[in-house]
């Protein structure tokens, strides 16, 4: 029986006037790769901010492994409690600090002792191939180094989901193709729930269990990777 990890029921938001997310509902069950693909500006974004709980929905409910965390403008459980992890499109990653001050950072929050810390760290440095770079400053990292970052430092909470927004979208293509395979990879080993943002058909289509296409705000197609090709071709 398939959980339901993220729920999304008749959710909408605005900015100035502006309808980004209109009375949208959309489930994510437990340990799959889900997709959202749309053009600029359709609110692929937005639904990201809300899961993570960075905004409220001005109207509808959301629910995380059946907890409701926000409703009609107010967020019921902050973002640090939501147990997330999220890799941005400009990947935010701390300059001033090496990529294990990077990792270490959000452990050190969690007030996590440092020799589990420093366990974790090591791990997750390896499994995402960063193990010789462990006291380079990102400035000193290529765009595919630092995209393994910003995904280790996301995953090293042990996040029951993941929310990526389009970060692979500065990458050329054969790098593209290398880490949306890694990502597949650490998706499948890990079992986290993933809810990856892009605008791009191939990479939707070589990530996902299950694809969401968003437009203006709204879903207008879920479904498998095949039914969604099939979409594709007669368009």
């Amino acid at each position: 029986m398939d959980i339901k990890v993220i729920e999304l029921n008749s959710v909408s938001k605005s900015y100035n006037n502006h309808i980004a997310i209109d009375n949208c509902s959309l489930n994510i069950v437990q340990e799959k790769r889900v997709v959202i693909l749309g053009a600029s500006g359709c609110g692929k974004t937005t639904i990201l901010r809300l899961i993570a709980g960075f905004i409220a929905p001005e109207t509808g409910s959301i629910r995380l492994n059946g907890q409701q965390v926000s409703a009609n403008n107010k967020i019921l459980v902050p973002p640090e409690k939501r147990n997330i992890g999220m890799v941005f499109q400009n990947l935010a990653l701390w300059p001033h600090l090496s990529v294990h001050g990077n990792l270490a950072f959000g452990l050190k929050v969690q007030a996590v002792p440092e020799k589990e810390r420093e366990k974790r760290i090591y791990n997750m440095l390896k499994l995402v191939g960063l193990s010789r770079l462990a006291q380079r400053k990102p400035s000193e990292l290529s765009g595919g180094q630092q995209q393994r970052v910003a995904l280790a430092r996301a995953l090293i909470l042990n996040p029951d989901i993941i929310l990526m927004d389009e970060p692979l979208s500065s990458l050329d293509e054969d790098l593209n193709i290398r880490l949306r395979t890694k990502i597949v990879e650490l998706q499948e080993n890990l079992g986290f729930t993933l809810l990856y943002v892009t605008h791009n058909l191939q990479e939707a289509f070589s990530i996902a269990h299950t694809v969401v296409l968003l437009k203006h705000g709204r879903v207008e197609f879920q479904g498998s990777v095949k039914q969604a090709k099939r979409l594709w071709q007669r368009q």
